[in-house]
């Protein structure tokens, strides 16, 4: 890594955020990494604190991997008919382009 990750960085991502809290955890290409967290409050940051303590023992002892595939589900909704994950994504997708007077 370049510098040291530090507090006043955690601070500013969560003055940028507008966040009560926030955790900022930087891989470097060698699979170390270095952490920071911030919270607003001394109560905020304690708890925000423990938290990152957690996470940085599980990526430590290997039961988080950082370069570990995450699986998701594929959300979206549709453009036509509003609804998530449209079964009938082709037909709406028509709706829409008449609409919008494409073809």
């Amino acid at each position: 890594m370049k510098r040291k990750l530090r507090i006043k960085d955690a601070k500013a991502l969560c003055g940028s955020l507008g966040s009560r809290s926030v955790i900022v955890i930087a891989f470097d290409a060698d699979g170390t990494f270095e952490s920071a967290s911030y919270g607003e409050t001394k109560a905020e940051c304690f708890q925000t604190g423990k938290v990152l303590d957690r996470i940085c023992d599980k990526l430590t002892s290997g039961e988080i991997a950082e370069n570990a595939p995450v699986e998701r589900e594929r959300k979206w909704v549709c453009a036509a008919c509003g609804e998530a994950n449209c079964t009938d994504y082709k037909a709406c997708q028509a709706r829409v382009a008449a609409r919008e007077g494409f073809r």
